[in-house]
């Protein structure tokens, strides 16, 4: 409606990125608001998360995210998308420094400790990560505790994941919020494939799918012909990650 207005062509790419799966028009749209607004923080943090997130390009998405960081340097989102960024591009060192700086900015977000421990797990040292997680582990919300089961899964703590995953497949069951993603993401750290495969699937019938298919969570599934339908039909732009 106002093709001059960087916010149109945002709008825009919202439609194409998340309801049409368009991923070469949402960057071009991306890209004609950044040329009418080279500081318009929102359409760069949306175009890092684009190529970390999306296309697997995590250099090219860091160095939006720092662009974005001068324009807006104390935007809780930067960091958020930052950290994310180097989670999805196995570059764990840089993830803890992100989510360390963020527990030091806002020490009671259970979240940020999350993917904190997280990432501390994926560098081999669980005992650090499993020490976060017992701390922080009340403040999350049972519907979004499958990252939760991927942290204490990765720190040599299955039988505490298994506990946490019964306890959200029990809410489910009962018509409780727990997202089929969350639940995949869980069955697929526990190496549950066939399960993990079933609830990912579940996200596409039930809930419009994720297009968060890098994800380490999913690295187990990867090679798996039911993986490669849905990473199909998302269509993600650059080559998946090796199967684990």
């Amino acid at each position: 409606m106002a093709p001059d207005e960087p916010e149109s062509h945002l709008a825009q790419a919202s439609v194409d990125w998340t309801l049409e799966w368009d991923w070469v028009a949402a960057r071009e749209e991306l890209e004609r608001a950044l040329a009418l607004d080279p500081d318009y923080v929102d359409a760069r943090l949306a175009l890092a998360e684009w190529c970390g997130v999306v296309a697997g390009d995590t250099d090219r998405g860091v160095r939006e995210i720092e662009r974005s960081k001068r324009l807006d340097p104390f935007s809780p989102r930067v960091g958020v998308m930052e950290g994310y960024n180097f989670i999805v591009g196995r570059r764990n060192e840089g993830a803890v420094r992100v989510y360390r700086a963020q527990r030091e900015v806002n020490p009671e977000d259970p979240l940020a400790a999350n993917n904190l421990a997280l990432a501390i797990a994926a560098l081999g040292r669980g005992a650090e990560a499993v020490a976060i997680m017992d701390q922080v582990l009340p403040g999350i919300q049972v519907p979004l505790r499958g990252s939760v089961v991927q942290a204490y899964a990765l720190s040599g703590e299955e039988a505490r994941a298994r506990t946490i995953l019964e306890e959200m497949q029990e809410l489910r069951d009962g018509g409780g919020p727990v997202g089929a993603l969350h639940l995949a993401m869980g069955y697929a750290s526990l190496g549950e494939i066939e399960q993990a495969l079933t609830w990912l699937e579940r996200c596409f019938q039930d809930e419009g799918g994720t297009y968060a298919l890098r994800d380490p969570a999913f690295d187990q599934l990867r090679g798996e012909p039911r993986f490669q339908v849905l990473w199909d039909r998302v269509g993600l732009p650059g080559a998946p990650p090796p199967a684990r």
